[in-house]
């Protein structure tokens, strides 16, 4: 994701580059691209800036993994981007595909 010119005042003000995270979510989740699909949209909205987190399994996941997907999708991918997004929550998901939410 690249920076918009309301991102340095936002950097700026707050300290915080929400960009720059973003860019680490999308490093992190690359190591298992053949695994997930990974995006990110950004909506400006009247009261700030929402970022929505879009995940999906492709191909190649099997419950008997004994990798981290046991927990299942949510289990997995919702404490990393907690971490980078603390106030993150689930809008929707199943258990093939979600999508999280963060507003600022």
């Amino acid at each position: 994701m690249k920076h918009k010119s309301t991102d340095l005042k936002e950097i700026l003000t707050t300290g915080e580059d929400r960009v720059a995270k973003v860019n680490k979510l999308k490093e992190i989740f690359a190591d298992h691209k053949d695994k997930m699909k990974f995006q990110v949209t950004r909506r400006k909205l009247a009261s700030g800036v929402k970022f929505y987190f879009h995940l999906e399994v492709v191909g190649g996941w099997r419950e008997e993994e004994t990798f981290s997907w046991k927990q299942g999708l949510r289990g997995f991918a919702l404490p990393i981007i907690q971490e980078h997004f603390p106030e993150a929550n689930l809008t929707s998901g199943g258990t093939l595909s979600m999508t999280i939410a963060s507003h600022h």
